[in-house]
């Protein structure tokens, strides 16, 4: 490459032989191309590095990277050291984009993170697609953010939790000496909300431009459920508190998360991943936190289905909630 890329695009790869072709394809039929592509191979048991390694020789733009397995977070750490681009993108090594994603983020460079929307698409297990959702983000132009209440609608629509639609400059990245910490889980939100300390400006986009590729059946890492889940939602929770500098408005948006956490400690018992006595201790365990407390005290739920469920979680009556959730929702 005879010229310093413009954007440095961030591909973890972890036994992804079945999937890594098609989204590097998506970033070599991109209309903007400027760009180096930076996959790190995490320890890949399949054909992940065969295939990586005959991408990166077809095109110099390719860099393959190699690491023992560490995780995700460790993956787009050693990405971000190498990274030449003065723009920062991450996509996920199953996941694709569309031709004018990177130009589309790159028309707005001049803001410090830029946001765009992003497809679900579902398939079931013979690849046949489902259903397509899409996810776009509320309208915010802030050259300078002032205001940070008008953001409110980028947190409780899950917009600021993703990495893999949004543009980052390198140097705040570098600057501040960000990292992705070693959680399996909320790993995003948390680096998302320490750039956006350091973040003043903030544009979205209301076009769905990256495909979020889900199988039926298939568990991936949002239903992740580490044993210190609680510690890690805290964590992003006073994060939430110190951006905002209004424990209120943190308190009214964490609620979400809590109730996430409540759904997936159901989905775990469900599905049988976890035992009875396990789930309902964690979520007594939930149940009797301070931050999850405050949480619930500043929520207040509007429709009527809401309002039951709410009162059930607030009053700790998770069995109770636990059958009316299987049996009659």
């Amino acid at each position: 490459m005879t010229n310093a890329p413009e954007i440095s695009i961030v591909v973890p790869v972890y036994n992804a032989a079945a999937t890594i072709e098609a989204c590097v394809k998506s970033v070599l039929e991109q209309d903007f191309t400027q760009w180096e592509l930076i996959l790190v191979d995490d320890g890949s048991a399949d054909e992940s590095v065969k295939i990586c390694s005959k991408l990166a020789t077809d095109d110099s733009r390719i860099t393959l990277l190699q690491q023992e397995h560490k995780g995700v977070s460790a993956a787009r750490n050693l990405a971000l050291n190498t990274a030449k681009g003065n723009y920062i993108c991450f996509i996920d090594s199953d996941d694709t984009v569309e031709p004018d994603y990177l130009s589309s983020l790159y028309e707005h460079r001049n803001f410090d993170m830029v946001i765009c929307g992003y497809f679900v698409d579902e398939y079931d297990n013979k690849n046949n697609l489902l259903q397509k959702k899409i996810f776009n983000p509320a309208p915010i132009s802030q050259e300078t953010i002032g205001d940070k209440e008008r953001l409110i609608p980028l947190f409780t629509s899950g917009m600021i939790n993703i990495n893999c639609n949004k543009l980052l400059k390198s140097k705040i990245i570098k600057k501040n000496n960000l990292k992705y910490c070693s959680y399996p889980i909320t790993e995003d939100y948390i680096f998302m909300l320490n750039y956006m300390l350091y973040a003043n400006s903030i544009q979205t986009i209301e076009k769905p431009l990256y495909h979020w590729i889900r199988i039926e059946n298939h568990k991936t890492g949002v239903s992740s459920m580490p044993n210190n889940l609680l510690k890690i939602y805290n964590e992003a929770y006073l994060l939430t508190r110190k951006y905002f500098g209004n424990n209120k408005i943190a308190d009214n948006i964490l609620y979400y998360s809590y109730n996430l956490i409540v759904l997936k400690y159901f989905n775990a018992r469900k599905d049988k991943l976890l035992p009875e006595k396990v789930v309902f201790d964690k979520l007594n365990e939930f149940h009797n936190n301070s931050l999850v407390k405050d949480a619930y005290k500043a929520y207040t739920p509007e429709s009527r289905g809401e309002k039951l469920t709410y009162a059930l979680q607030k009053y700790g009556l998770f069995r109770l909630y636990y059958f009316i959730h299987t049996r009659l929702l």
